[in-house]
């Protein structure tokens, strides 16, 4: 996952395994925003980052909104 060693492997990524499933959305998805995420990284303007966002967001099984944690 491009340097985030914590959700590459053992106890990190086995959390983010767990919690993905029960959320209902694939590790993929996850990978994916984190990706956009560091590709944006040291840019002044984040361009189309949250257009990318909603693409990846939208390849997910749907998710109902909960609310705020």
């Amino acid at each position: 996952m491009n340097g985030i060693h914590l959700l590459e492997k053992g106890a990190g990524r086995d959390l983010l395994k767990r919690y993905c499933r029960r959320i209902n959305i694939p590790v993929a998805v996850i990978e994916e925003l984190v990706d956009v995420e560091l590709d944006q990284v040291g840019r002044i303007r984040r361009r189309g980052m949250f257009e990318r966002f909603d693409e990846a967001l939208s390849r997910s099984p749907e998710v109902v909104d909960e609310g705020p944690t």
